[in-house]
């Protein structure tokens, strides 16, 4: 079972920069460092908070998920700033796991308040994108080989 928790920037700073994805994902996924930087620029310039949440097995660090609530065509959505597993538990279904308690945590508490949609961007060749088709993420449009997907909640 797939636990996600807060996770303490600096109490956990080693184990989040271990976290690694596979050599043919590091085109599609930024790295954990430029994610809280993502989640800073967030903060500081959009002044919208982020939440960061590890997903653990057991006690073992294995992913890092990070969404803030943002607003597009003047709606709020929740939108993913990172979302990834450890390259060493990839393929152990600990994204689905993660992923569908990330929807179910958002859709139930909307942490950061009221929104009408949970949004991702992927790259159209990202092994993602199939995980995020079959959690109920619908394809909208593609621009720069990007490809936007959206859940309403």
């Amino acid at each position: 079972m797939i636990n996600l928790k807060p996770v303490e920037v600096w109490e956990d700073y080693e184990a989040i920069v271990k976290l690694k994805v596979r050599d043919t994902q590091k085109d599609y996924v930024s790295s954990n460092l430029e994610a809280f930087a993502k989640a800073f620029a967030c903060q500081e310039v959009y002044d919208e908070k982020s939440i960061v949440l590890g997903v653990y097995k057991d006690e073992t660090l294995v992913g890092l998920a990070m969404f803030c609530r943002s607003t597009v065509e003047n709606r709020y959505i929740y939108y993913f700033l990172h979302f990834m597993i450890d390259e060493n538990h990839q393929g152990k279904g600990y994204g689905k796991d993660a992923l569908t308690q990330l929807v179910e945590l958002i859709k139930t508490t909307k942490p950061l308040g009221e929104a009408d949609w949970l949004y991702i961007s992927v790259h159209k060749e990202s092994v993602a994108r199939r995980l995020y088709c079959n959690t109920g993420f619908v394809e909208l449009n593609e621009y720069n080989n990007e490809i936007d997907l959206r859940m309403p909640i």
